[in-house]
């Protein structure tokens, strides 16, 4: 995160910091080496010492340690993307996303919804709040299957009551590696590009497909990520949630 980020924040908000950027190391960290791991160790043993001094010393020492926190959260993200291991990989999310989003309203009906994806030739459309915040997603299929069980027209039903609130998402700096991950691990195939509570784009597996058709040079790497990410995706048995997530 950009230096600018850490300033004038709570001890609250420097403890929110570190624990999302954890867990979204955490989430990737299984997934690698033992020697990857024994790494990790290292890091994490940071974020737990700067945990426990920012709960025991609060507000009196959150800008203090701001500089720590993001030091901290910066090396983790550094290590991610090393063990990406392919340039491909450890491109930020945020040069890849696609950042022309088109949104809808908790409030807004099914028809509404329906009419962005018709305009937009979309499958998915992220739902904001008033405060901005993103809130759920809807997809084609939650319309498709809304329209077919609730036997109401779609401008009688509302996103509220249809869409996805269960969101996995990603930052604009976090590795495609990443997200691939978080992909895998959640079975979906889109996601939510969030920064500072906000909706800025939507990274999906077709956009990192194109992406690395264009790319020279030796692909296999990357595509076998790629390729393993979409077979854990389409592997059955998914629970009820994540399967509502996924499509």
């Amino acid at each position: 995160m950009p230096t600018n980020e850490f300033k004038a924040q709570s001890a609250q908000e420097l403890l929110d910091v570190l624990t999302a950027a954890r867990d979204r190391a955490r989430l990737q960290v299984h997934l690698f080496s033992l020697d990857a791991k024994k790494r990790w160790q290292a890091v994490d043993a940071k974020f737990l010492e700067l945990k426990a001094k920012l709960e025991q010393g609060g507000e009196q020492i959150a800008e203090a340690a701001a500089t720590s926190v993001r030091d901290v959260a910066h090396a983790a993200r550094e290590l991610m993307r090393e063990l990406d291991g392919t340039l491909e990989l450890e491109m930020p999310v945020g040069r890849l996303m696609n950042a022309a989003l088109s949104t809808c309203a908790p409030d807004d009906s099914l028809e509404q919804a329906a009419h962005v994806m018709w305009e937009r030739d979309c499958g998915v459309v992220p739902v904001i709040a008033a405060d901005g915040s993103l809130v759920g997603m809807i997809t084609d299929r939650d319309v498709c299957m809304a329209a077919y069980t609730r036997g109401q027209p779609l401008r009688a039903i509302t996103v509220e009551s249809t869409m996805s609130h269960l969101v996995y998402s990603c930052s604009p700096e976090d590795s495609v590696g990443h997200a691939l991950r978080v992909m895998a691990a959640y079975r979906v195939r889109r996601l939510p590009v969030v920064e500072g509570g906000r909706c800025v784009g939507l990274l999906t597996l077709a956009d990192i497909t194109r992406d690395l058709r264009r790319q020279p040079g030796n692909r296999a790497p990357a595509c076998v990520a790629l390729a393993d990410t979409l077979a854990v995706i389409c592997q059955q048995g998914a629970s009820a949630e994540r399967a509502h997530a996924a499509e």
